[in-house]
């Protein structure tokens, strides 16, 4: 069994697992998304969009193609969480930013 740090590492897990019809167990931090778990490029895709419906996040083609391990996908995901979390928490933020 995976030991999961945070809620979101264990949902990317079980997004990946699911998208890409592998055990959750042998689903490691370091593992790499298409050279152990074996995602072709087409199976890549679709784990991405996967990804950005189950967090409501959108990653850019050219930031999607530098993730090549679990480790930075969960490291994307919680970071773009972040972001949209602060967001969501203080929307007159960039607004105020632009006006001084």
């Amino acid at each position: 069994m995976n030991l999961m740090s945070n809620p979101i590492e264990s949902q990317v897990i079980a997004v990946i697992a699911s998208t890409l019809h592998v055990d959750e167990t042998a689903i490691r931090r370091h593992t790499s998304i298409a050279g152990t778990l074996g995602a072709d490029s087409l199976a890549f895709v679709s784990l991405i969009m996967a990804i950005e419906d189950e967090f409501q996040i959108d990653i850019p083609d050219e930031e999607a193609a530098e993730i090549l391990t679990v480790a930075q996908l969960i490291e994307y995901v919680t970071f773009a969480q972040a972001i949209k979390e602060t967001r969501a928490s203080r929307p007159n933020l960039g607004r105020r930013a632009a006006l001084r």
